[in-house]
């Protein structure tokens, strides 16, 4: 999986008759990165919606509440025509820079292994379409004072390629978008707290009250559940109804035979 910039780099587009080729590969990194601008904006409404309305009871804010965003990348990758099915190392490499992994075992690999199973459709998909997968996972990041909850968004936007005169080198052009953001553990109860706390009361083989009266000590050291709002405010103005769509995660494949690439 290089980088898009570096592989476009390697076409000769220097004689007139490649000029078709030219122009097809400026349209193919401008539309990554238009995909890229849009799941990017998607990525901060929801971390948006997660800051004001917390983990209550709206339907807009199932995710861990956040406090502020740490860390957020964009790139622009792509894969050749014989690729390997299993990029867990490129993309652990890839997000290992916004990672602490000294805690909670390899946290790397885990993200790593989710996104990898999420990019698979996208690999596999067939000539000339579209497709994204969308992840997100909560985790322990750190240890002693520097603790923190963090939440991990990522987007993971891919075309196959159908012009013949490209796909040799690029088969699949990818944009990627990942945020960090810091859970604001004061709107955690402690339900919450120990449900991402457990794989560190797994990982010491303490006795499990022990280990429990740990993770409520840390809990409180942190202000948790300090600023959870009331639920009977929380009803009266999120008064909107569950539906079906709600509830369905889905991954959208779009056709695209524009007949450019």
């Amino acid at each position: 999986m290089g980088v898009l910039s570096n592989v476009v780099k390697t076409f000769d587009t220097s004689d007139e008759q490649k000029q078709e080729i030219s122009e097809t590969l400026d349209l193919m990194v401008e539309l990554t990165k238009a995909k890229a601008d849009q799941y990017k904006q998607t990525i901060e409404d929801s971390l948006n919606r997660a800051r004001i309305l917390g983990k209550g009871e709206s339907t807009d804010s199932l995710f861990f509440p956040i406090s502020a965003v740490k860390d957020s990348r964009v790139e622009y990758r792509c894969v050749a025509k014989d690729h390997p099915t299993d990029l867990v190392d490129k993309i652990a490499e890839s997000i290992s820079g916004m990672i602490q992994d000294n805690s909670a075992g390899n946290i790397v690999k885990g993200v790593a292994n989710i996104i990898n199973t999420a990019m698979i459709p996208i690999l596999g998909q067939s000539s000339g379409s579209e497709q994204y997968c969308a992840t997100t996972s909560t985790f322990i990041e750190g240890s002693g004072i520097a603790v923190n909850i963090v939440r991990f968004d990522c987007i993971i936007w891919g075309r196959s390629i159908s012009a013949k005169s490209i796909k040799e080198k690029i088969d699949v052009t990818l944009a990627c978008v990942a945020y960090k953001s810091v859970v604001n553990v004061k709107q955690l109860t402690f339900d919450d707290f120990r449900s991402v706390y457990a794989p560190i009361i797994e990982q010491t083989g303490d006795d499990v009250f022990a280990a429990l009266k740990k993770a409520r000590e840390v809990f409180d050291l942190l202000g948790g559940g300090t600023e959870i709002p009331n639920k009977a405010v929380l009803r009266a103005v999120n008064d909107k109804k569950l539906t079906v769509s709600d509830l369905i995660y889905r991954s959208e494949s779009i056709s695209a035979n524009d007949g450019k690439f």
